[in-house]
C-alpha cells in the first residue's frame, strides 16, 4: 500500500509541475503574441574592444571620445531598447515610440548634460541637466549610465504623409553616430568628436515630397550650446531650430529663420559625398562651416 501511495504522490507531482509548466507557457505564448499584436519590440546590442597606442602612458587615449581608453579593454555600448515602430504608410494614424539604455564608456559621452560644466568666462561650476548624469558609477570617470532616447512618435497621413517625433532622439545630422551598428569603423571621427550633436530634446517633423526627396524640419530645447544634447530641466526657454534636406544640402540652424531657395554649391566644396553642411545665425548669411 506504501509503495502504490508513493507511486502516487510522484504522480501527482509530475502531473501538477506539468500543468504548472504548460500555463506558464501558455503565459509566456500568450505575452508573445501580444506584443506581436501591438508591434511592440525588444532589442539590443553588445559594443566593446581595445585600442593600442604605446604613445600614451596614462590609459587616456585622448584627445578622441568614445575610444578614449588607450592599452585596455573597454566595454563601450551595453544598449537595450523598447520600440513601437510607427507606420508610415497609407491612410491610417499611427502612434509609436522609443526607449534606450545605454551602459558602458561611451555613456558619459551620450548624456543629455545641456550645459557646459564650466561657465567658459569665469571658469564657474554651473548647474547642469539631470536627466540621465550621474544615475551610476560616481567612484569611476569612465563608466556610466545614458538615456539616449526617450520619445514618441505619430504619423499623419497628411499628403504624402506626415512624421512628428516628440521627445529626446540622437540627432539626424552628420555622417557618424553614437549608436554602435550603425558605424562602419570602431572608432569615430574628429568631425563626430567635437563637430556635431549627439542627442536632441524637442521635436522633428519630416515630409516626404516624393519617394526620392524629404523635407524634415524641428524645434529644440533645454540646451545652452544651441540646441546639442539638450535635457528636460534645464534652458526650456532657449530654443533652437533643425532643418536638413538630404542629397545636395544638409542645414543646422541656430534659431528659426525663413528658408530662402536654395542653391547647390560646387561639388569642390563638399564634405561626407554628396551633401555639405551650411551654418548660419539669424545675422548671417548662409555659409559653409
Amino acid at each position: 500500500m506504501l509503495k502504490h501511495l508513493k507511486w502516487l504522490l510522484f504522480v501527482l507531482t509530475t502531473s501538477m509541475l506539468f500543468i504548472a509548466s504548460h500555463c506558464d507557457n501558455l503565459r509566456a505564448n500568450n505575452l508573445i503574441n501580444f506584443l506581436k499584436e501591438k508591434r511592440i519590440e525588444f532589442g539590443g546590442w553588445f559594443n566593446a574592444g581595445a585600442t593600442f597606442n604605446p604613445s600614451q602612458i596614462d590609459g587616456y587615449n585622448g584627445p578622441v571620445i568614445f575610444n578614449d581608453q588607450a592599452d585596455k579593454f573597454q566595454l563601450n555600448q551595453f544598449n537595450v531598447f523598447m520600440q513601437r515602430p510607427v507606420v508610415s504608410t497609407g491612410n491610417v494614424w499611427d502612434l509609436g515610440g522609443r526607449f534606450d539604455f545605454m551602459f558602458g564608456t561611451d555613456a558619459i559621452f551620450t548624456q543629455a548634460f545641456g550645459v557646459p560644466a564650466f561657465d567658459v568666462n569665469t571658469g564657474e561650476p554651473l548647474n547642469r541637466s539631470n536627466w540621465d548624469l550621474d544615475l551610476c558609477c560616481s567612484s569611476t570617470r569612465t563608466y556610466g549610465i545614458a538615456l539616449p532616447q526617450a520619445y514618441i512618435e505619430t504619423y499623419a497621413p497628411i499628403g504624402n504623409g506626415l512624421n512628428v517625433k516628440l521627445g529626446h532622439f540622437y540627432t539626424p545630422t552628420g555622417f557618424e553616430t553614437v549608436p554602435a551598428p550603425d558605424n562602419f569603423f570602431y572608432s569615430r571621427a574628429y568631425t563626430l568628436n567635437i563637430g556635431e550633436p549627439f542627442t536632441h530634446t524637442g521635436f522633428l517633423a519630416n515630409y516626404n515630397l516624393n519617394e526620392n526627396w524629404l523635407i524634415m524640419e524641428g524645434g529644440i530645447t533645454g540646451s545652452a550650446m544651441g540646441g546639442w544634447d539638450g535635457g528636460w530641466d534645464k534652458e526650456l526657454g532657449n530654443w533652437g531650430g533643425l532643418a536638413v534636406l538630404p542629397g545636395p544640402v544638409i542645414i543646422a540652424l541656430r534659431h528659426f529663420i525663413s528658408l530662402a531657395p536654395i542653391v547647390k554649391l560646387p561639388r569642390a566644396a563638399a564634405s561626407h559625398g554628396d551633401s555639405i553642411t551650411l551654418c548660419c545665425s539669424t545675422n548671417s548669411p548662409l555659409k559653409p562651416c
